[in-house]
Parts: C-alpha cells; structure tokens; sequence
C-alpha cells in the first residue's frame, strides 16, 4: 500500500466545489440503490483515543497491491478495485452475488493528525490505518 502525499489539483478544486455546493464531497454519500454498487462503498469504523485514529475498512479477497491510499489537504483517501473471478472460455455465472468493481472512501482527519507516520496493514480482509496525533 503506497501512501503518497499530493498538492492541489483539478480534484482538489473539484472537492472544493462540492464541499460549498453540497456541504461535503459527493464521494462521501451513500451508494445503495444498487447491491452491486455497495463495493463501491466498504464498509468502514472509525476509532480515535487520546494518541491516535484507526480506521478499519472491509476488503475481502483484495491484496493491499490493489489498494491505494492518499492524504490530501486533511483527507485519508482509500480506493481501488476489486475485479470478478476468473472464468474460462465458455463458462457463464449462474448465481453472481459478490461485489466487485472499483471504490473509495474519503475520510477527514483531524488537524493534530501526524500523516507523516501513518502505518497501514492487511489482515483477514481487513484494512487497518493507523493515524497517530501530533504530541503538543
């Protein structure tokens, strides 16, 4: 899981906009209209102490090669794609139940957030972020 750190761009003036428009991100809404499209939005907790935040977002069957996270101005940015089994040749599903496709999931962070020491890790299914607080 790469974790990169980027300045203002055509996204961050679109975020912009949506926060004034809307109140916040149209990517923060929920996607339910469709089961299919609730692999666009994992499910997620968000817990903060004293020292730090720790987000745990479900992604079964995903490696963390597939998963991206960003910080942009306060923002914890995770995404990527979980894709279909593969079929061989011939082969059509008779029963399609599990979510696939691509997602991501914006989180604000606090302002005492240290994102210079953020630690990520992948354990069954789940994505683990560690988001430790600035000592003052």
């Amino acid at each position: 899981m790469a974790l990169t750190h980027t300045g203002k761009t055509w996204w961050d003036r679109l975020e912009k906009l949506e926060r004034e428009f809307f109140g916040r991100p149209t990517s923060s809404f929920t996607y339910l209209d469709f089961p299919s499209e609730i692999a666009k939005r994992p499910s997620l907790d968000v817990v903060e102490n004293d020292n730090e935040i720790n987000v745990c977002m479900e992604v079964p069957g995903m490696d963390k090669n597939d998963i991206n996270m960003q910080v942009r101005k306060g923002w914890l940015i995770i995404s990527g794609e979980k894709s279909r089994c593969k079929s061989d040749e011939g082969d059509y599903f008779v029963v399609s139940e599990r979510s696939y496709g691509e997602f991501h999931r914006t989180i604000q962070l606090p302002e005492n957030s240290d994102t210079s020491n953020i630690k990520a890790d992948l354990d069954a299914g789940v994505i683990s972020v560690h988001i430790p607080k600035k000592t003052t």
